[in-house]
Order: structure tokens, then sequence, then C-alpha cells
């Protein structure tokens, strides 16, 4: 990450406190499994109410690798500060929790409270996502699908 003012170097605790918000803001970032009680072998998904990010800060040179464990939470930043006033961001996430189009939100959100120090609007409820699936009448999607393709396949 790369300071957007060239005078002030990007601050790792900073943006490990931003880390901190986000997590706190998504509930998966929130989430752990745990062996489930019933006995198929299965896991239950537990959300922690509150949760200290895990977050490394590193006082190495850019040429040292990160450690590549992951935590019991799933995720983890590492952050290594360089002598040119940028930080290498090391996010490293289950796919158990997000998957690619989420990963780049949380980086969007991730750059954008950091230059605003806050986060602004308050993220959709997962609750509130099953409410508008809902909602939706069923042959919304079929009916979208279908005149989207009416006129077969795009050729490439």
């Amino acid at each position: 990450m790369m300071s957007p003012d060239s005078m002030r170097p990007i601050s790792p605790q900073n943006l490990a406190d931003v880390w901190s918000q986000i997590v706190q803001r998504h509930s998966i970032l929130r989430t752990v499994f745990v062996p489930s009680v019933r006995a198929d072998g299965a896991y239950d998904q537990v959300v922690v109410q509150n949760l200290d990010a895990q977050v490394t800060i590193h006082s190495a040179d850019l040429g040292q690798q990160p450690p590549t464990t992951l935590t019991t939470f799933l995720h983890q930043l590492t952050l290594l500060p360089s002598s040119t006033m940028e930080v290498l961001c090391k996010l490293q996430m289950s796919h158990a929790l997000v998957d690619c189009s989420s990963m780049s939100t949380l980086l969007s959100e991730l750059l954008v409270a950091y230059t605003r120090s806050s986060i602004s609007e308050d993220p959709l409820q997962y609750g509130e996502y099953v409410q508008y699936l809902h909602d939706t009448p069923s042959d919304a999607p079929t009916a979208f699908w279908s005149s989207t393709y009416q006129a077969g396949l795009p050729r490439t």
C-alpha cells in the first residue's frame, strides 16, 4: 500500500486499527468453525461478538517473507513497512469465509477507511439479504435470465 499523501508515510498501526474496524463491521470475519455436537462429523459456524483482529506488524524489510500460517479465525493481516513509505499488506483468508468478489470489497473498504479514518455506512446484514431473497418473487430470476438469453448464448 502506498501513501495517498507523498509527504506522509503509511502508518502500520493506523492500518491495523482500520482493519480491526472492518473485522468488527463484518460478522463473517468474526466467524469460527467448531466441531458440531451432532455425530455426523460436521462443523458449526459460530460468530464471535467481539474479536481482536489478527494483525502482525513486522519491522522487517520487504525482502523478508511474512509467516504463512492462518490463525483460529481463518484470516490474518500481516504488515511489513518499508523505508520507502510503503507498507506491504498480506491478507490471508480462508475461502470458507469469502470469495474473490468479497475479498475485493473488503480491500476497497480497507483503502477507503484508511484514507477517511472511518467507515461511513453500515454493511448489508445477512438477515437483510435473506429477507430480500424471501421477498423476491421466485420467478423473477428465471424471467431475467430467460429474457437475457432469449436469442441464445453470445458467440465468441
